[in-house]
């Protein structure tokens, strides 16, 4: 399982790796570019929301930052429950998001 540091990690490289700077991806963001340097350090977990509306934003595929690809049934399966969480409204995802944590600690 990936750490909020590691996912910044990969934020960072595949940032950088598109010639943007913090403030750049910001805007991108809609956030400030201190939130991103607190995005890419861990400091702050960047959403799956977030990071999947940047994707969209410039055009890329969400798992590029990540070296780990899924396998190919994973990965679809993946991609299907996120554009369905994406279509929620912003109270349904957070109610969704509570049900998940409570589900992942019974694990």
């Amino acid at each position: 399982m990936w750490t909020d540091e590691q996912i910044g990690q990969k934020f960072l490289e595949l940032r950088t790796s598109l010639n943007l700077t913090q403030r750049k991806a910001g805007k991108i963001m809609e956030v400030s570019a201190q939130q991103i340097q607190k995005y890419e350090t861990g400091i702050t977990k960047l959403s799956i929301r977030r990071y999947l509306n940047f994707c969209e934003r410039i055009g890329i595929n969400p798992w590029k930052a990540f070296s780990e690809k899924p396998s190919e049934d994973f990965n679809k399966d993946v991609f299907q429950v996120m554009a369905a969480y994406k279509a929620l409204s912003l109270d349904m995802q957070n109610t969704v998001g509570v049900m998940i944590k409570s589900l992942a600690k019974e694990l």
